[in-house]
């Protein structure tokens, strides 16, 4: 599997923020996912309790392990962003899937990506959003590289682009 595609809807976070909304043509897409998940699950707008919350749909990487891995958000179209959110899911107790060791957040500029310029850290704690902002860039795409822990897989409840 390659694509899928979910409307969402919400405002953002922060007196200027702008959440962009999926619209049907957004393509959400993944080096790899389970079967049983969505890789919409990371943009359709329902917020996670926590980062073990199975009461919503999710994207994992399972049944990939300490592994590179991507996800990457198509707009369609070029726009103006400046940060990125990224809720992961952690099932410790459950399964094998927890944060990840890294990530990073890369934007395309014609056919190549390259990274942001940070201005914080890329943090990978549980039961919240793990918010990163960077200078702004105009692109039409952005991708999430994420570096998984050996001997586990990681997965994103929810993913937000402002």
């Amino acid at each position: 599997r390659r694509a899928d595609q979910v409307p969402a809807e919400g405002p953002g976070d922060g007196p200027a923020a702008r959440e962009w909304p999926v619209r049907p043509g957004d393509p959400v897409t993944a080096s790899h996912w389970w079967d049983s998940d969505r890789v919409g699950a990371v943009t359709d707008g329902l917020e996670p309790k926590s980062s073990a919350d199975s009461s919503i749909p999710r994207f994992t990487w399972w049944d990939h392990r300490g592994s590179q891995e991507w996800l990457c958000y198509d707009f369609g179209k070029q726009r103006s962003v400046s940060e990125v959110a990224v809720y992961w899911f952690d099932d410790t107790g459950r399964g094998s899937c927890r944060v990840p060791k890294s990530w990073r957040v890369l934007w395309r500029d014609g056919a190549a990506w390259k990274p942001v310029e940070a201005t914080g850290a890329f943090g990978v704690a549980r039961d919240q959003y793990n918010r990163v902002a960077f200078k702004p860039v105009q692109t039409s795409a952005l991708r999430i590289e994420v570096q998984l822990l050996p001997d586990v897989s990681a997965g994103v409840l929810e993913m937000k682009v402002n």
